[in-house]
């Protein structure tokens, strides 16, 4: 069965798959696009009652910036092009990436959510594996495997409920 995320916006209310989000992307930052999905499946729950979120009133600041996560981000709320995304490094109290922390904090109009992926999730070298391949310095075998592990995580990620990926934390 396919499932939807649905939002509003100035033309009505649009049903989005995980596939579609998967085709925008178009690259192999999986584990991003998927934990995008999820953050704003809980922010939908916790800050509208589950119902769709009007994309006029999400913001989000994030304490990384990949990829997967940002077209993910985009695709579902137009928080990039509307420049309601921010990327603010001193959200630091998730687990690492090459890209920054797994710290969040989404808006919906006077609404705030702080999140953070739950340690555990990624693996214990998720962060240098990931910096020395995106410097260009990593063997084909680390290449390899952070493909791999990219990969591995999205479908990780979907399987999960949000609530067993992230942690909800005292907004910062």
């Amino acid at each position: 069965m396919r499932e939807y995320i649905s939002v509003q916006h100035d033309s009505g209310e649009v049903a989005i798959s995980y596939e579609e989000l998967v085709k925008y992307h178009d690259k192999n930052h999986w584990g991003g696009v998927a934990l995008a999905w999820k953050i704003i499946q809980l922010a939908m729950e916790i800050l509208n009652d589950g119902k769709a979120l009007n994309r006029d009133l999400v913001r989000i600041r994030t304490g990384l910036n990949p990829p997967g996560l940002l077209d993910g981000f985009e695709y579902l709320t137009r928080v990039v092009t509307r420049q309601r995304l921010v990327y603010d490094p001193s959200l630091n109290q998730g687990p690492t990436s090459p890209f920054g922390s797994f710290s969040f904090v989404v808006g919906y109009g006077k609404k705030r959510l702080g999140l953070q992926l739950k340690e555990g999730i990624l693996p214990a070298d998720f962060a240098s594996l990931g910096r020395t391949c995106q410097a260009g310095l990593g063997s084909d075998d680390d290449k390899n495997r952070w493909i791999t592990i990219k990969h591995s995580l999205g479908d990780i990620i979907l399987e999960k409920n949000p609530r067993e990926l992230l942690d909800i934390v005292e907004l910062p």
